[in-house]
């Protein structure tokens, strides 16, 4: 059944299709007893988290086990600084074009088109999973856009892709800003009494998708 805050959130996208108020999403990624936990506050859709919840919890560490995939060895050498990105990449087998100059809120950037090679990223850092093994089957190369600014880091990615799951097209894309760099900040777990903890419907909904 419809939610009956659906048709507003509908319209209000409609209505000014290049704000995207309506379609921002807080989250805090967070490492919990050695897991690496995700809380999002769904901004407009937030209403449709059950039992009135204001956050969704998903813990990434479990969805991964889950489908045979060590989420800590796909993330190791994350450590690594802003300004590795690109080196880090084509390292991976990714391919790397200069699109020119541009601005980050207002702030001198260069801006690169990267093409991301699924199998050759997933050989690099030796993981393997039936999971993942799909993904790069159904999405050989992942484009991607990334903004460098004069500092030498990164200021902005987006990416965009398509994937079929269960016969139907599935688009996603995503918009990141990177600032702050060096501040101090405290990022703590919200109340468990406003958290929904999505963990296992998503564990059956990968399940149902990657092993039919």
């Amino acid at each position: 059944m419809e939610h009956p805050d659906w048709p507003a959130f509908v319209a209000a996208i409609v209505a000014d299709p290049d704000d995207d108020t309506a379609r921002l999403v807080a989250a805090d990624f967070l490492e919990e007893n050695g897991d690496f936990v995700i809380y999002m506050n769904l901004g407009a859709l937030s209403s449709q988290i059950p039992g009135g919840k204001q956050w969704l919890k998903l813990d990434f560490s479990k969805l991964g086990k889950s489908q045979g995939l060590d989420l800590n060895q796909l993330l190791s050498g994350s450590q690594l600084q802003p300004t590795d990105l690109l080196s880090m990449l084509k390292t991976e087998g990714a391919t790397v074009r200069k699109v020119g100059p541009a601005k980050v809120d207002g702030a001198a950037a260069t801006h690169y088109h990267v093409t991301v090679d699924l199998a050759k990223a997933l050989e690099a850092r030796g993981v393997t999973s039936p999971m993942l093994a799909g993904v790069a089957a159904q999405l050989p190369t992942v484009p991607e856009d990334v903004w460098i600014g004069k500092d030498g880091l990164v200021h902005r990615i987006k990416l965009s892709f398509g994937l079929e799951q269960q016969g139907r097209q599935v688009r996603m894309a995503m918009a990141m800003d990177l600032y702050d760099y060096g501040a101090h900040i405290t990022i703590a777990a919200p109340p468990s009494s406003d958290v929904f903890d999505a963990t296992q419907l998503a564990q059956q909904g990968l399940g149902n998708a990657f092993n039919q």
